[in-house]
């Protein structure tokens, strides 16, 4: 994650590193910007390479997963029962 911060901040010509703050808010822009410019790839994404473009896609899919997926024993327990319930009803 270091060296990817590294290298998007030397892309973007900067003095200074990005933090992963920044570096996420260029990397969600850069997608968002591409999907409404109907495929046009937004200039914000100069800021990665494909090796660097994985990392960040890396990072988001592990915070997704921690944050809503079975990071959490909680997250399993909250949305399972529910759905089976669900299930059960419609069967």
């Amino acid at each position: 994650m270091n060296r990817t911060i590294k290298n998007a901040s030397n892309r973007l010509g900067l003095d200074r590193s990005l933090s992963l703050e920044d570096l996420t808010l260029v990397y969600t822009t850069c997608g968002f910007e591409t999907a409404w410019q109907n495929g046009t790839v937004s200039p914000w994404c100069l800021a990665f390479d494909k090796k660097d473009f994985n990392v960040m896609a890396f990072r988001e899919d592990l915070e997704y997963y921690w944050k809503d997926g079975y990071g959490y024993k909680i997250n399993f327990k909250q949305a399972c029962p529910p759905f089976a319930d669900a299930t059960k009803y419609f069967e």
